[in-house]
């Protein structure tokens, strides 16, 4: 797969995906020509079905087919997205085959798994997802502070004639005057995005295809929505970490999603298209050459599992931690110990004196010892 998808994929990350199954949940609002925000929002809620129809909804999910169109070439997967908002809970799931993401949140925090790996969501991300977290964005936005939106001059977008709703720089809202639903938005510096065919689904309108057209690279994502459900069975385990444990990448694929010289490693501009990776590259490359080769991705992927297998076992000991548990929180070049410069501050104050072979590091001997003073002095 070309890294430039990877890098263009990952620009969007934080932002357009996060909004993509964040902000597209749900048609927004109407305008009316010198109508005020609080007309407008009126008008909104009877476009997408009523008041009563919206507060009965408790969560949804979706599915659909995804294409994306683009100088990388045709690639076709899945989306789906389930939005418990009586939870306060947001999970979305997007497959292009070689490219899979995966976000979750669970009241204001939560997780995304890429490329490389499991990482914290991003403030843009928990942003955009919260903003989900309403029958519509439009919604949304207005309960948490109608002051936020401002209403604009008409204007034309897909060829409809519009009025325009802004939330400051962040994105224009773009209202059919005929239809009164959303007829797309636009994302300043990133492009934008247009809503068709809507369906209702138990009284309340959805839309069932969605595109986005990304400015640079040029891209085209479509959605075709073609399952849609109110108030179900939530599966809670989802939305933990449960999920972004079950795929480990191997270090083939790990290079093979980055390389883009096809040199079979991966340069710091490379692993920038990542940014798991990124973050991490320094104690990934420890020859320091400025590469990650084969060899030093299989480290990171080992580290990766055994930070999988030491969680399972730290949730079947009832936060007991053990040696292995330490040294796999530290380990960052999976050598199976802690050196001077891999242990964390606490642990480092009193790394002379727990290193009693001298060699400058702590192994598994040495971190049972610090296991069972841990433990022996937990509440």
């Amino acid at each position: 797969m070309s890294s430039s998808f990877i890098l263009s994929i990952n620009r969007l990350t934080p932002i357009t995906f996060s909004f993509l199954f964040a902000w597209l949940t749900m048609p927004s609002l109407l305008c009316a020509q010198g109508a005020s925000l609080d007309d407008i929002m009126d008008a909104h809620v009877k476009a997408l079905g009523s008041k009563d129809a919206i507060a009965n909804i408790e969560n949804f999910e979706r599915k659909a087919k995804v294409s994306l169109e683009g100088a990388f070439g045709p690639m076709n997967g899945t989306g789906v997205e389930i939005v418990d908002l009586k939870g306060n809970r947001y999970y979305s799931h997007l497959d292009l085959g070689q490219y899979k993401k995966i976000e979750a949140m669970k009241d204001g925090v939560g997780w995304s798994k890429g490329t490389a790996g499991k990482r914290d969501m991003t403030d843009p991300e928990i942003a955009f997802a919260k903003m989900n977290l309403g029958a519509s964005p439009l919604l949304a936005a207005y309960e948490m502070g109608s002051g936020i939106l401002k209403v604009k001059e008409t204007s034309t977008f897909n060829d409809k004639q519009c009025h325009v709703i802004a939330t400051g720089a962040l994105v224009e809202y773009f209202v059919n005057t005929k239809t009164k639903l959303l007829e797309g938005m636009r994302i300043p510096s990133i492009g934008s995005l247009v809503l068709l065919d809507y369906q209702t689904i138990e009284g309340v309108k959805l839309p069932g295809k969605r595109i986005l057209e990304i400015d640079s690279p040029e891209m085209t994502i479509t959605y075709k929505f073609n399952a849609s459900s109110i108030n179900i069975e939530v599966d809670g385990a989802l939305f933990g970490g449960e999920e972004a444990a079950e795929t480990i990448y191997s270090s083939d694929q790990v290079i093979g999603f980055l390389d883009r010289d096809g040199d079979k490693k991966i340069s710091k501009e490379e692993a920038d298209a990542s940014p798991e990776l990124a973050t991490a590259f320094a104690y990934v490359d420890t020859s320091k050459d400025g590469f990650i080769d084969h060899d030093e991705a299989q480290a990171m992927v080992d580290y990766q599992k055994s930070q999988q297998s030491s969680k399972n076992r730290s949730s079947s000991e009832e936060g007991k931690v053990t040696a292995q548990s330490i040294i796999t929180s530290m380990d960052k070049n999976a050598d199976g110990k802690i050196s001077k410069g891999e242990a964390r501050e606490e642990l480092g104050l009193f790394f002379d004196d727990i290193d009693e072979n001298n060699d400058g590091f702590i192994d598994a001997a040495e971190g049972k010892a610090v296991a069972e003073f841990v433990n022996s002095n937990q509440k």
